[in-house]
């Protein structure tokens, strides 16, 4: 492949194989980018510094995508140039570490909720002030592994998952079993089938779908969620209630019962298919 253009608009690849279609090959993706809006995600949450220049973002990261998804040659060099940067980040992953926990695995309070900036000077290095988080690549997940825990800061670990959306699950469980169970959890998808999967199989009070995590666990006009900063977790947490704790939680009610006409089901009609009427006790069988 020789050139791939900037644009989503204007995606154009010529190849040097003539047998290739250029422009369906790429209009399928190219489509469901501005369905998604990633360019437009892409450019409210990275900032690019240094010589490629911080313009266009989510253009510069499409293009990446396009070309990578092309086989072109420049996202095999792009692909080396992050790699080598991850690489020469390990030693301030180790730093992060050990400012964040102690040899006991107890979370630090001097590095609890500041800026990525103090973040990263307590660990003995600098990065530049228009970051707003700063992230590390998951190793794995237990309470070995002290990333996958709770972090409490301007830090994210990231834990790729291949193949089957149920890897994907997996790692969610296993994050769960090392903390947080009932709180929440988010996922960015259009797609419906993994959202009720997500939905089934974690054990959380709330999911979020296409939304900022924290913003949206505290409710908001536009997602339904009841405005608090008082979370339940529900028995997964050990808490009475999973509910988004607001004004209802902090009335008593009364009740005032008076009696009124029997509407008693029977014993059939609550257990259904459970229902076995053997183990009624003799003349006490009733059904509808």
């Amino acid at each position: 492949m020789s050139t791939v253009n900037h644009g989503i608009d204007r995606v154009r690849a010529t190849f040097d194989d003539e047998s290739l279609i250029a422009d369906a090959g790429l209009l399928l993706v190219a489509t469901v980018a501005v369905r998604l809006g990633l360019e437009a995600l892409i450019n409210s949450t990275v900032r690019l510094t240094g010589r490629v220049g911080g313009a266009q973002p989510g253009r510069k990261a499409l293009t990446l995508i396009h070309a990578m998804i092309s086989g072109a040659y420049a996202a095999d060099m792009a692909t080396e140039a992050l790699r080598a940067e991850r690489d020469a980040r390990s030693s301030e992953r180790d730093a992060l570490a050990a400012v964040m926990w102690d040899a006991e695995k107890h979370r630090l309070p001097d590095s609890v909720a500041v800026a990525p900036q103090k973040l990263a000077r307590l660990a003995g290095f600098e990065i530049p002030t228009d970051r707003t988080f700063i992230f590390v690549k998951g190793d794995g997940i237990s309470r070995e592994h002290v990333f996958s825990m709770e972090k409490l800061t301007t830090l994210l670990a990231v834990h790729r998952y291949e193949g089957e959306f149920e890897n994907a699950l997996d790692a969610m469980r296993a994050i769960y079993e090392v903390g947080g169970k009932g709180h929440s959890c988010g996922i960015y998808s259009h797609d419906a089938d993994h959202i009720h999967r997500l939905g089934l199989a974690a054990p959380v009070s709330r999911i979020m779908v296409r939304q900022p995590q924290s913003k949206a666990n505290a409710g908001a006009f536009n997602n339904g969620m009841p405005m608090t900063s008082s979370m339940g977790c529900g028995t997964w947490g050990g808490n009475v209630t999973s509910e988004n704790v607001h004004l209802k939680h902090y009335l008593n009610t009364t009740w005032v019962s008076v009696p009124i006409p029997e509407d008693k089901p029977s014993d059939e009609e609550l257990f259904g298919d459970f229902y076995d009427a053997t183990l009624e006790p003799e003349g006490e069988v009733i059904t509808s």
